[in-house]
């Protein structure tokens, strides 16, 4: 008896809820904890049936739950939410053990419970800024991945899974190589350097097996100590741009082709005022090479020596170019002296293009300035 009030003082001073209870409910044992949980005293409770009110959400679970005790499992375990005298609603876990008699029949349950109310607020926090994150990713269209340094997929937000054509389950835990049918990791790859260099990487690519320009970024995170734990790998799409910049070139050497073949000089200038392309006519005309004059500046200190008539020439350009737009030819005729120390006398007309750069042809007007000359000095 001395022993088995040592063991009572015991449980009724433990924190956890404890009770034991008939199969109707009746109350044969509580200690102090589960009557402070309820605000009940030890004489409120002992000899009735008082039942906990139950979240409506979690009555049929508690019910199955009693329904699943057996001799051979008589115990069982649930979280569950209670709505307490002021309203509050808190979460208890419960673990339920039913004695049984010998015809198999309940003959009394006994229950232990803890509150893990501030346990559920943070797992709800955790996923909810999951729930967040996940939307978060989901709407990028960029391809991301969180990948392991030995390239094996963590998981792909929805962009990867859509491009891949596989589901989260299918994916997860394979080599990234091996998801597109591979049996060894590209060359080049981002992440093989990033995990090596500890920094981001990236590079262009394209991958045949998806048939598309990727261009890839690898993020590492890294431990306290510096190591690589994870990789995030950012994959975009640059097919359409790298076929736009294909066909541009295509054009662009067709263009220069034609300039190369013309009878008349003719220059390329970017919209920061550099020469980045001459025909064969231009030099053979002037004299100079594109590195003579690949910023503007150096031609017109080259072909205009006179600081007075550069400046002539200068204010001219701008003004002629601030008041017609592009497409607009815009003729003007000038002196230029050229490499080997012969001025001559050149119509020039430029056409400001529609990016902003500038396409110039020359044409060498000396003989007939002569001709008019000569022809002026008669009539005379």
């Amino acid at each position: 008896r001395e022993s088995e009030e040592r063991y009572r003082n015991v449980v009724m001073h433990q924190t956890e809820f404890i009770c034991r209870f008939l199969p109707d409910g009746t109350h044969l044992f509580v200690n102090e904890a589960y009557c402070r949980r309820f605000n009940k005293t030890e004489e409120e409770l002992i000899g009735t049936r008082f039942k906990p009110v139950i979240h409506p959400d979690d009555r049929e679970k508690v019910t199955r739950l009693f329904a699943q005790l057996t001799p051979d499992h008589p115990t069982g375990k649930i979280d569950q939410r209670i709505i307490l005298q002021d309203h509050d609603i808190v979460w208890d876990r419960w673990i339920t053990r039913a004695f049984f008699n010998d015809d198999g029949t309940v003959r009394e349950y006994q229950s232990v419970g803890r509150d893990i109310t501030d346990r559920k607020e943070v797992e709800e926090t955790l996923r909810a800024q999951q729930h967040l994150l996940e939307g978060v990713l989901d709407n990028i269209s960029d391809v991301l991945a969180i990948q392991h340094p030995d390239h094996s997929i963590e998981r792909y937000n929805k962009a990867g899974y859509d491009l891949l054509g596989m589901t989260p389950e299918e994916v997860k835990g394979k080599k990234c190589y091996e998801i597109i049918g591979r049996d060894r990791e590209c060359e080049p790859c981002a992440t093989t350097r990033a995990v090596q260099s500890g920094q981001k990487e990236q590079l262009e690519k394209f991958v045949p097996e998806l048939g598309l320009f990727l261009d890839c970024r690898s993020n590492p995170i890294v431990d306290e100590e510096g190591n690589v734990i994870l990789i995030i790998e950012q994959l975009r799409d640059i097919t359409r741009q790298k076929i736009a910049e294909e066909q541009l070139r295509i054009s662009e050497g067709r263009f220069r082709n034609v300039i190369e073949l013309l009878p008349l000089a003719a220059a390329i200038i970017d919209p920061d005022g550099n020469y980045t392309f001459i025909n064969n006519r231009f030099t053979e005309m002037f004299g100079y090479t594109l590195e003579d004059i690949s910023a503007g500046k150096d031609w017109f200190t080259l072909a205009y020596p006179d600081p007075s008539y550069r400046e002539e020439v200068i204010a001219a350009w701008k003004a002629d170019r601030s008041a017609l737009g592009p497409g607009t030819a815009r003729p003007r005729k000038f002196w230029v002296r050229c490499r080997n120390g012969d001025t001559k006398l050149i119509f020039f007309q430029p056409v400001e293009l529609c990016e902003g750069s500038e396409f110039i042809l020359y044409e060498d007007i000396t003989e007939d300035r002569q001709v008019y000359d000569l022809l002026i000095k008669e009539i005379d």
